[in-house]
Formats: C-alpha cells, sequence, structure tokens
C-alpha cells in the first residue's frame, strides 16, 4: 500500500471553538506529542498517522523520535540512540541491530524488513532525556507542561485529552495512563495506549543526580533495560527509584480499537481519549468517519461545543 502524501500542516493548526479562547486551545499549546517509531517499523503506518491524525498538531508540538535518522515528506525523525556512548552501547547486544541498520541506510538499502524489537526497548528513556535537555534550552515561558508519548498505530482523541489535563497541575509528578502489570515488579503505563508526563514528573526524572554522563547505564537512568520485557517498563521503573508511581486513567487510555472495545458496567460513559493498534486503512476510514461524526453531533459525546480549526497562537 502506497502511503498517503505528506502536506506540510499549517503551524497553527489545532481544534479550538469559534471564539478562540478555548481552554481547550490553551491546554493544547502546551503539549507536547512524542512519536516513537523505528527504521525497522512499516513505513506506512507513520505516513498514515501524520496525513490523518497528526495534521491537527502543529509541527511545533510534534517530535518523531526513531532509531534511525531520516526524512518523511516535510517531517524529520530524529534518531535518539545516537548520543549513546559508544562503551555503553556495548554492553547492550541488541545495538548489533543498530548498526546493522545504519549500514543498509549508508548504503541506499532499506531497513524495514530487519526485526527492530529488541532494539525498541532502549529508546524509551534516552527520549526523555532528549526532552529534558531541550527544555532548558527553551525559553522558561515556552517550556511544554504535558508531554503525550504514541506508538504509530495510536488514536487520540484529542478535545477528551485536553478536557483531562487542563483539570490538571502541570507541576505535579503525574505520570498517567493505561496500566499493564508485570509480576513481580510494579505496575507501569502502555505505551502504545498513549501515557503522559507532567513537566513535573519529567523533571523529578532528570533531578541534577540523576546519573552523570560516563556512569554505567547512563543513557536508561541506571534501569538494567536488558534484563526486562520492554521500555515501557523501564520508564516506570526508572521513575519508581524517585519515589514516583504511575496513576491509572483506564478505560479513558485504552489498548483496544473502537470496534473491539467492550461496553459494559466498567465503561459507560467513561471519555474516550486513546485506542490502540489501529492498521493503516482503519485509521485512515476512522480518522474520515470521526470528522463526519464530530459535525454531524457537534462534539456531544466528547463534549466539545463544535469541531471547529484552532489557532495555537489565540
Amino acid at each position: 500500500m502506497q502511503g498517503p502524501l505528506l502536506c506540510r500542516p499549517c503551524a497553527n493548526s489545532y481544534e479550538v471553538n469559534e471564539t478562540g479562547k478555548s481552554p481547550r486551545a490553551t491546554v493544547a499549546r502546551d503539549v507536547q506529542i512524542i512519536v516513537k517509531t523505528g527504521g525497522s517499523e512499516p513505513l506506512g503506518r507513520l505516513t498514515t498517522q501524520l496525513a490523518t491524525l497528526l495534521t491537527e498538531v502543529p509541527m511545533q508540538n510534534l517530535l518523531l523520535l526513531s532509531d534511525l535518522e531520516e526524512d518523511i515528506g516535510f517531517y524529520r525523525v530524529h534518531d535518539v540512540l545516537k548520543d549513546i556512548p559508544a562503551e555503553e552501547r556495548a554492553a547492550y547486544p541488541a545495538f548489533a541491530l543498530y548498526d546493522q541498520q545504519q549500514a543498509l541506510k549508508a548504503e541506499g538499502k532499506d531497513t524495514r524488513a530487519l526485526n527492530g524489537w529488541e532494539l525498541d526497548r532502549y529508546k524509551n528513556l534516552p527520549i526523555k532525556r532528549k526532552l529534558w535537555n531541550a527544555q532548558q534550552y527553551t525559553k522558561k515561558e515556552e517550556r511544554k507542561k504535558w508531554f503525550l508519548f504514541i506508538d504509530t498505530d495510536t488514536w487520540v482523541e484529542w478535545d477528551n485529552l485536553f478536557e483531562l489535563l487542563g483539570h490538571l497541575d502541570y507541576r505535579d509528578k503525574l505520570y498517567m495512563g493505561s496500566p499493564v502489570w508485570r509480576k513481580p515488579l510494579i505496575e507501569f503505563a502502555h505505551g502504545g495506549s498513549a501515557y503522559v508526563f507532567s513537566y513535573g514528573v519529567l523533571e523529578a526524572l532528570n533531578k541534577p543526580d540523576s546519573h552523570n554522563l560516563g556512569t554505567p547505564l547512563y543513557s536508561q537512568y541506571g534501569v538494567n533495560v536488558t534484563d526486562i520485557c520492554c521500555g515501557d517498563l523501564a520508564v516506570a521503573l526508572a521513575l519508581n527509584d524517585r519515589g514516583i508511581g504511575m496513576k491509572g486513567y483506564w478505560p479513558m487510555f485504552n489498548g483496544e480499537i473502537a470496534a473491539t472495545s467492550p461496553y459494559g458496567d466498567d465503561h459507560w460513559c467513561e471519555p474516550v481519549i486513546s485506542f490502540h493498534h489501529i492498521g493503516e486503512s482503519e485509521l485512515d476510514d476512522f480518522w474520515k468517519w470521526h470528522k463526519a461524526w464530530k459535525v454531524k453531533t457537534k462534539g456531544l459525546v466528547s463534549t466539545s461545543p463544535r469541531h471547529l480549526r484552532f489557532d495555537a497562537n489565540a
């Protein structure tokens, strides 16, 4: 399937009401959207997401982070692993795949046939350090207050996300998502279902004594990621070391697609913030249906007064 044409979105797109003074618009300006992808992932997943769901996100609010540096249309995908010191990388067997990807790219060959799952777990925590470092080079008044992490097969209902964040304090240490339990370890937020960091929790993770460059496992905040299931758990372990646990908001952060989401007493009248495992054609179809539905219902279910464009500078 050929990916959709990627058009650069307007710098001031997002959704607001007709006055341009919606509280959601105010929240939206302060939210950084981080898409985690990989050089071995099917490219169509990212291109479809960029052409549908992410058209509502201004480019200054969007970061595409991967294990391979590349350009996708007008978008730059950044390699979050390239700055890990060579001596640390040598301790991670999965980085043989990283080197293989770099070699294939240098030869102009396709990296998508590789299986990058074992490498994926090493990206989650370096992403947090990259975000923190970027914030320190940003004027205080322009720093983001919230950070939403998604995969390329994640769907987000923006109105409901902003409504939730609008009731919370970004200075609190908030780590929120759909909870997963990994016995005998701890509860962690499932990455594909989307999860949120407040500025307060990003700051706490990166407190001054949180590992110095050159110390063992520096990029992973001291967590031995090689011995655990996944990068999502690594995030929870690093935060747990700093006395921070996750707050579960299931079923608002949802690991299902719309067609398979259960309905019952545990779900009734819960606003949807995310879906997961949405394929390329499903995402395109759902996007079109969703836009038409919002216009038809005037956003009654998501509590949005209207589905209109919003101005990020309003």
